[in-house]
C-alpha cells in the first residue's frame, strides 16, 4: 500500500453513477478523445464515462494533469 494512498482516493459510487450517466447523455455531442490525469478517481471517471458513450472514443491518461504529491511519494495511481 502506498504511503500516500489517502491522497489518491477512489471514485465514489455516486461519482461512478453520474459519470456513466454523463456518457449516456453525450449521444449527440460525442468527443473524439478524453484526457484524464493518472489519479485513481480520474481514471475511474474516464472509464465510467466511456462505458456510457455508445461509440469508440480515444482515451489518454496525461501525467501532466496529475495533482502534486509530497516529495518522496513512491507510487503513482493505477
Amino acid at each position: 500500500m502506498c504511503k500516500f494512498q489517502s491522497l489518491d482516493p477512489p471514485l465514489t459510487n455516486i461519482g461512478a453513477h453520474f459519470s456513466r450517466q454523463l456518457g449516456l447523455s453525450m449521444i449527440h455531442e460525442v468527443p473524439t478523445v478524453i484526457y484524464t490525469s493518472p489519479q485513481l478517481a480520474n481514471i475511474q471517471t474516464g472509464r465510467k464515462l466511456l462505458e456510457g458513450i455508445p461509440v469508440g472514443v480515444g482515451w489518454n491518461i496525461e501525467p501532466g494533469l496529475a495533482g502534486y504529491y509530497p516529495a518522496g511519494a513512491d507510487c503513482p495511481s493505477k
